[in-house]
């Protein structure tokens, strides 16, 4: 076997799939008799759906993290974007209707557009006061983690539903045709061979991994599009919020490995002030990073409030753990530097697997909890162990 194949193999991204199969077979096995197994398209198509606000907001923590960075108000934001969104799209109050929320009636789409500037603005002024201040983003999204949650109560006192037949509710819920599906495969085999062409002979083992996690991409959509029991035809192939989490893993992976700010954006969370004396602008590589995150996290804001239908001051809570739970199971080191967008996106979906997995073997809430607790310890503790610092 040659070097490159085998440290392919034993990568720690390997070690994460490796892990996310164990899991799922097991899962399989202890609901074969259910109605719905846990590696049935129906199962998998809902596991995928019900990550992707996660993974979406892991990509931004990410960034931040491998800054040295951290922040707490992911979770609480999700919640006033999304009730101040579903305010902004309910028509004006009928008088004679008592108990209605009266809103702007704005469309979807500006609303859309509305909450990414406002969580680009959010973000750009918490990364501003950090580098400003040298307060510790521990504290500043602290803040912000009572500050938005406290809007969202005022805001959705009561639930806010989103008009009826409102396109928010189709991104949260629908899927993208078939045709797309299947074009997606396409790309991404033919994305396969050329990597293959252009790597031919070349000993890296990344190249080769970058390939197989495009097989195994193509793979999975490939059995979501087709027909599966308990699936209806309508719901076959690949939903649109695990679309766009898709894209996004694209983009801030993209960014982060083959663009000189990512380059920058290791250097500084590796070590601030040697970037700093070899002319990296630190403080705007790190309100850039703050500034991404806000991004994503109003987009998952709205793919959430499209997944339920309905805004609740409750939306989010304690996402923000599971968000950083599942880059620290991705192998992001907390102490700045090191991580991975795809892993990141593997932690998330071990997160969710095993979630899911432990709600469909009908394990009580609690046990779940501590379940969750003890993988994340083992993970974080062999992540420890092998980067030994």
């Amino acid at each position: 076997m040659s070097s490159s194949i085998r440290s392919l193999l034993l990568s720690r991204n390997a070690m994460l799939v490796y892990a996310l199969v164990a899991l799922a077979l097991v899962f399989q096995i202890l609901t074969l008799d259910s109605f719905s197994p846990f590696l049935s398209g129906r199962s998998i198509s809902t596991i995928l759906r019900q990550v992707s606000v996660v993974g979406v907001i892991a990509c931004g923590m990410t960034l931040v993290i491998v800054l040295s960075h951290i922040d707490l108000s992911v979770g609480s934001a999700v919640a006033f974007m999304g009730a101040l969104a579903a305010w902004m799209m309910s028509p004006p109050a009928d008088p004679e209707m008592s108990h209605t929320v009266s809103g702007f009636g704005l469309s979807p789409l500006l609303v859309f557009v509305l909450m990414v500037i406002l969580g680009l603005g959010l973000w750009i002024g918490k990364g501003l006061l950090q580098v400003k201040t040298g307060m510790p983003a521990f504290i500043i999204t602290l803040g912000g983690f009572m500050a938005y949650r406290g809007l969202a109560l005022n805001i959705a006192a009561r639930e806010i539903a989103l008009p009826p037949e409102n396109v928010m509710s189709r991104l949260g819920t629908g899927t993208f045709p078939l045709w797309f599906g299947w074009s997606v495969v396409t790309g991404l085999l033919a994305l396969a061979v050329f990597r293959v062409v252009r790597n031919k002979g070349t000993k890296g083992g990344t190249a080769w991994g970058g390939m197989v996690a495009l097989l195994l991409t193509a793979g999975l959509i490939v059995f979501l599009q087709l027909p599966h029991k308990h699936v209806l035809p309508q719901a076959r192939g690949i939903s649109i919020l695990t679309g766009i989490w898709g894209l996004v893993v694209i983009l801030t992976y993209y960014v982060t490995e083959h663009t000189v700010w990512g380059r920058h954006l290791y250097a500084t969370g590796g070590n601030r002030e040697a970037a700093y004396l070899c002319g990296i602008e630190v403080n705007r590589v790190t309100v850039v990073g703050f500034t991404i995150l806000g991004g994503l996290t109003s987009i998952a804001a709205m793919m959430e409030l499209g997944q339920q239908g309905t805004a609740v001051s409750g939306a989010g809570n304690l996402l923000e753990l599971d968000v950083i739970a599942a880059c620290v199971l991705g192998g992001v080191s907390l102490r700045g530097g090191k991580g991975t967008i795809l892993g990141a996106t593997l932690g998330a979906l071990i997160m969710q697997v095993l979630g899911s997995g432990l709600y469909q073997c009908s394990v009580q809430t609690g046990t779940q909890m501590l379940i969750k607790a003890l993988v994340l310890i083992v993970f974080a503790a062999l992540n420890h162990g092998l980067r030994k610092d």
